[in-house]
């Protein structure tokens, strides 16, 4: 008898459900302020996880929507499910693919795992098996055994990598091993066959057991009963014995580790990222203090791609500022504006790093306007702006038309934990310092920068390219 492989492309999990135990909330350092690294959601994402529930999907919808779009992937992730099952909004596959892209981007594994099923099926993008294999890779990558289980079936047949049953049974083993039914069919099957490893019945009867003890009433378990009592046609009794002794005793994740590769040493990772720009020609940058708290080393990234080492000389952690130095010697730097104060409505610029890793590597530019010269509770270091800002903005340089620095990005409202008492999502509230508190900060520890009177209005790109000159993305190296 010919055990079958299922060759199915897994299982898409519930809406949310689980979604917010994965995600990492940030604590704000001020009762109002969301400190730009991290989204405090978990309380948006579990209402929408209950709207959901009782059935209400245009509520799920209405609370999933305003945080997919300020870039937070696991609402992303859950919005692509609404439209790929057509709750709450018309089934639309490609509107799916969209969201779940902009959440594996930025290494959500279950929207990983999601966009390759749309790549495996073809929906909402074109049939890709190798693209489909690169998103299961991914997630699987991560642990995910939905993604493990399908990166086997594609080593299996051959499709979108090289046939390969060794890494097919390394694949299903790893799901296998997290209780994943499908897989421990599949790796029975490659155990009965002998492909990818030695023939062995007794571990064929094994995970065919336990395969059948977690199936629920289906063709699959029933397939599953049939390929075991066939094996134990063949077997002796004292091999049936051994083999159900080993299911009776086999537990999720034991046999993990002997799977693995011995792991390679593990390398420093960029843990967080903000913005910074240099104040000085000799390559002093200016930047938000919970930018580069807790790092073991700091990196420099120019916009043009080039990295430099940063050492940090200075904090000061009421107004959220650090000083740096780099080797870098930049052609411009910042010069701060002087004389006449900043107005209420002045028109600005801004540029930073968002969402490192998804949007542009050179940096973006956004516009606004002063909207007030305060911060909440009438804080006179701070100022309102309206110009947008995303988690990557912190410690940007803030411009005025004419190119002079007025002010540095430090944070934005944190529009979840409001939107919770005035059951609306504010729009355009985020808060900068004000540069005299910046230019005190780098007085104080004796840096010497340029100060200028506003001078005429730049042309838009023009001021842009100012900006991006003398910007940098400021990374957080801590070990694993």
């Amino acid at each position: 008898m010919k055990i079958p492989h299922f060759q199915v492309t897994g299982r898409r999990r519930k809406i949310l459900g689980r979604a917010c135990s994965c995600l990492t909330v940030a604590v704000a350092a001020v009762a109002i302020l969301m400190l730009l690294p991290g989204l405090a959601v978990a309380g948006p994402l579990e209402d929408a996880d209950a709207a959901y529930k009782r059935g209400d999907f245009a509520e799920a919808l209405r609370l999933l929507r305003p945080l997919a779009e300020q870039g937070v992937a696991t609402a992303q992730d859950n919005l692509g499910l609404l439209y790929a099952q057509g709750k709450g909004v018309p089934q639309d596959y490609s509107e799916a693919a969209k969201w779940f892209r902009l959440a594996a981007e930025q290494g959500n594994a279950q929207a990983q795992f999601n966009l390759g099923l749309k790549y495996d099926n073809g929906q909402g993008v074109p049939q890709d098996y190798a693209e489909a294999a690169k998103w299961f890779r991914l997630a699987a990558e991560q642990g995910l055994a939905e993604a493990q289980f399908n990166l086997g079936v594609r080593y299996s047949k051959g499709q979108g990598v090289p046939q390969d049953y060794a890494a097919a049974v390394k694949w299903y083993r790893l799901a296998a091993e997290q209780g994943d039914a499908n897989a421990q069919h599949n790796l029975g099957a490659m155990y009965s066959h002998g492909q990818g490893v030695p023939q062995d019945y007794v571990q064929a009867y094994m995970w065919l057991n336990l395969a059948a003890s977690r199936y629920p009433p289906s063709e699959r378990r029933d397939n599953a009963v049939a390929s075991r009592a066939w094996l134990a046609r063949h077997m002796t009794p004292n091999q049936v014995a051994e083999a159900q002794r080993l299911a009776r005793e086999w537990r999720p994740g034991e046999q993990k580790a002997a799977v693995l590769s011995p792991a390679p040493p593990k390398e420093p990772r960029a843990a967080s990222a903000g913005t910074g720009f240099f104040v000085t020609q000799e390559g002093h940058v200016l930047t938000c203090a919970h930018v580069v708290s807790g790092c073991q080393q700091v990196r420099a990234r120019l916009a043009d791609g080039g990295t430099l080492s940063a050492v940090v000389l200075a904090t000061n952690d009421q107004d959220d500022l650090a000083l740096l130095k780099t080797d870098a010697k930049p052609r411009y730097a910042a010069i701060f504006r002087s004389g006449s104060s900043l107005r209420q409505g002045e028109a600005i610029v801004l540029y930073g790093f968002p969402l490192t890793g998804l949007l542009a590597t050179s940096g973006n530019a956004t516009s606004g306007n002063v909207t007030a010269l305060a911060g909440p509770g009438d804080e006179a270091r701070l100022m309102q702006i309206s110009a947008p800002v995303q988690p990557g903005n912190s410690g940007g340089p803030i411009l005025d038309q004419s190119g002079q620095v007025v002010g540095l990005v430090l944070s934005k409202l944190n529009v979840f934990k409001v939107g919770r008492v005035i059951q609306d999502i504010p729009q355009n509230v985020n808060f900068a310092l004000k540069s005299s508190v910046a230019m005190n900060f780098l007085e104080r520890r004796g840096v010497s920068f340029s100060t200028a009177a506003k001078g005429s209005n730049l042309d838009p790109a023009d001021l842009a390219a100012r900006a991006r000159a003398i910007t940098v993305l400021v990374e957080c190296i801590k070990m694993p």
